[in-house]
């Protein structure tokens, strides 16, 4: 994500937001509005990706760091996504390919780079760039990390949770990742895929100059509320 902080900037809608956490990556002058369907990282806006309550046109980037899988309908997401944001402005998606099930039951689904690449196009948006985060043998080390993480959480004894976590853990990564950095597989087994797209449409001058909200927020209803100002 670090390397890619460059494509993000100016007014920014950070869609699933949560925590927020990678605003570090964007440029210094970048103002970021966030919308999440809950209170969990006081996001600017509550509000669903599947009707997002902004005008056409009105952000210059949008990002969505794994929530696509939450869901459940991505290319309507992704739809309203790129409605939102400005022409030839940046999209960056991050989404897993292979990941256990989690945060049921809202949990719907998974992405190979021709299924992320399927709903872009759909939705008026052109590839620039896909990364995979972690090959094969990072892949099966997750796996192995997140069972024994599970596993440890059974044992009574503290000595024993605190070996599994502290000592295995971090051995199963070390040794996952050294073999990851070496293999010459291809990337056709990935823990996730981070997605640079480009807003291919163009719309018009009347549409861009409309104001940001589609409608005025009030109290929790509906779509939800917004504070006062921007996250920046």
């Amino acid at each position: 994500m670090a390397s890619l902080g460059h494509v993000v900037g100016g007014l920014v809608l950070d869609v699933g937001s949560g925590g927020s956490g990678y605003r570090q990556f964007f440029a210094r002058d970048t103002t970021t509005i966030t919308v999440d369907v809950s209170f969990y990282g006081t996001p600017t806006v509550i509000g669903s990706a599947l009707e997002l309550p902004f005008r056409s046109a009105s952000f210059d980037s949008v990002i969505s760091t794994q929530a696509l899988e939450h869901i459940s309908n991505p290319f309507r997401a992704i739809g309203e996504m790129s409605r939102v944001l400005k022409p030839s402005g940046h999209m960056l998606i991050t989404a897993p390919q292979t990941w256990p099930e989690h945060m049921a039951p809202h949990d719907y689904f998974r992405f190979t780079r021709f299924g992320l690449e399927e709903v872009m196009r759909e939705s008026g948006l052109g590839i620039e760039e896909f990364r995979a985060c972690g090959g094969f043998f990072a892949t099966i080390g997750q796996m192995m990390a997140q069972r024994t993480y599970q596993v440890a959480t059974t044992y009574r004894r503290h000595l024993v949770r605190r070996f599994l976590r502290r000592g295995v853990i971090p051995l199963i990564n070390r040794i996952a990742l050294r073999l990851d950095k070496r293999s010459r597989a291809n990337d056709d087994t990935v823990i996730n895929w981070i997605v640079v797209a480009r807003k291919l449409n163009v719309g018009s001058q009347a549409e861009q100059s409309q104001p940001l909200f589609a409608r005025a927020p009030t109290a929790p209803g509906a779509w939800g509320r917004r504070r006062e100002g921007c996250d920046s």
